[in-house]
């Protein structure tokens, strides 16, 4: 699982994905912290309230409401590259077909900006729902 810092901006500036994101106990999250990026946190859900459990270091719990999960700017969705390809495929057949369509199509100078599967499976989701392409720094319309 990819949990490097271009990962997470990417998932935190990919706002339209929060849409399509159904939570779960064990999703892995992100609560932003200021200016300074991500905090990557595992979501654990109870009855009307939600957890989220420090992923990489000793850290206080922190509580959330469960209907704030979708509405809160704070919380970022970070999908596991099985969650990204369940939004735009219907069996690994086909997704393997779409995904090398997409990497030949656009082009292999657009498909070496990711250097791994979540990376590459999240700017794919981005393009076929949204025709949205990442800049390095944001996600921007595609001309």
């Amino acid at each position: 699982m990819d949990t490097s810092q271009k990962y997470l901006r990417m998932c935190e500036k990919a706002e339209e994905m929060r849409k399509l994101w159904n939570p779960e106990t064990g999703d892995l999250t992100g609560l932003k912290v200021g200016s300074d990026g991500v905090d990557l946190c595992l979501l654990v859900l109870k009855n009307e309230k939600c957890d989220f459990v420090p992923y990489r270091e000793a850290g206080e719990f922190r509580e959330v409401h469960r209907a704030e999960l979708k509405t809160e700017e704070r919380i970022v969705w970070i999908p596991r590259q099985d969650q990204l390809q369940n939004l735009v495929v219907n069996n690994p057949i086909d997704g393997t077909k779409e995904l090398h369509s997409f990497v030949t199509t656009d082009g292999p100078d657009y498909a070496r900006k990711f250097d791994s599967f979540e990376k590459l499976w999240l700017a794919f989701v981005m393009k076929r729902k949204y025709r949205k392409l990442w800049n390095t720094v944001r996600w921007i319309e595609e001309n």
